[in-house]
Order: structure tokens, then C-alpha cells, then sequence
């Protein structure tokens, strides 16, 4: 013959039967990947906006050689237009920028800058030549800033999964169904049998 338990929403559980869902919840059901895809979106959208390469890579797990890390083409002339550097001279039609990233590491410091390639006559020309160094230095400094501004949103924006809040309004949106001690037991509208 079945046993008859007690379900009860998530609002009707005890403090403490509420802490041993928010553990259950934080072991299997967690929005890990909804959580990395949103921190993805957020780096590619500031690193656009920036003028710098949206290929990202990123480890945020409180280890070493954790951080935030891109790569590609940097977009000259969005770069200079968002960093206010337009009287910097004709470097925008002038060279090709890139930042490389080395090492297993994902950080502020595994990543370089290149310029690849001049286009003008005038490269060769004291001050252009000067434009593109001060530009690649810019450039160099603001990766390393970014990098750390990203990791530090990162985590936050992980934090943020992982909230009380966050897992309760997770928990209650949905029908599941638990014990008095906070096992899930099962979802409203099933039957469930023990």
C-alpha cells in the first residue's frame, strides 16, 4: 500500500527545508550555462563597443591563470573613436592591429599587441611612425584594464546565479513539489507514489 507524504510548495517550507533546496537546486539544476552564456554576451558586447576583437575566452573559477582573454583584429578607427583619440593623427588608415593571446592561461597579461601591417607611403614618416607606437601602447594598456574590468563582472555576473534570490524566484516559478525537509519530491500534477 503507498505512503502518503506530505508535499509542500516551496513557499510553505521551514527556513531550513528552504536552504536544503536551494543545495539541491545548486547541485543539479543549476543555470551554469545560462550563466557562461550571458557572461559571453556581455564581454563580445563591451569588447565591440571598444573597438576590440570579440573572440573571447575566459576561465572564472578562483584558480590560477583565471581571468578574461580576446583575440583578433582591433577595429582601428571604433577603437580610436570610443577611447577619444581622433587628433592622434591618420592611424586609422594606417596600420593593422591585432592582439594575440599566448599561454594556457586566460588573463590580463596572456595577451599581446601586433601591429601587422603598414598601408601608408608615409609609414615610414617620423610622426606616423610615433602615432602607431603610442597607439600599439594605448592599446596594450587598455587590454590588460579591460581584461580585469571583464573578469571582475564575470564574477559577478556568476554571483548572481547562485543568490538566494535568484534560485528561490527559480524554484518557485516552477511546480515542483517537496517534503517537510526539502526533498523534491516530485512536480504539481503528478503522482507520485513512494
Amino acid at each position: 500500500m503507498p505512503t502518503l507524504i506530505e508535499a509542500y510548495l516551496f513557499s510553505e517550507l521551514s527556513e531550513e527545508s528552504r536552504k536544503n533546496v536551494r543545495d539541491w537546486w545548486l547541485r543539479c539544476c543549476n543555470d551554469d550555462e545560462l550563466a557562461c552564456d550571458d557572461a559571453t554576451e556581455q564581454f563580445e558586447y563591451i569588447l565591440a563597443e571598444l573597438g576590440l576583437p570579440t573572440d573571447v575566452h575566459w576561465s572564472l573559477s578562483c584558480s590560477q591563470g583565471d581571468g578574461v582573454a580576446f583575440s583578433g583584429a582591433v577595429d582601428v578607427e571604433k577603437y580610436t573613436t570610443a577611447h577619444n583619440l581622433r587628433g592622434w593623427g591618420p592611424i586609422e588608415n594606417v596600420c593593422s592591429i591585432s592582439i594575440t593571446q599566448s599561454g594556457r592561461y586566460t588573463h590580463w597579461n596572456s595577451m599581446d599587441v601586433v601591429c601587422e601591417e603598414c598601408y601608408s607611403e608615409d609609414s615610414t614618416d617620423f610622426w606616423t611612425t610615433q602615432f602607431i607606437t603610442q597607439l600599439v601602447e594605448h592599446i596594450d594598456q587598455r587590454i590588460k584594464e579591460v581584461s580585469r574590468e571583464l573578469e571582475a563582472l564575470g564574477y559577478t555576473i556568476l554571483d548572481s546565479y547562485r543568490t538566494d534570490e535568484y534560485i528561490d524566484e527559480c524554484i518557485t516559478t516552477g511546480d515542483q513539489l517537496f517534503s517537510e525537509s526539502g526533498v523534491c519530491i516530485g512536480v504539481k500534477g503528478d503522482q507520485v507514489t513512494i
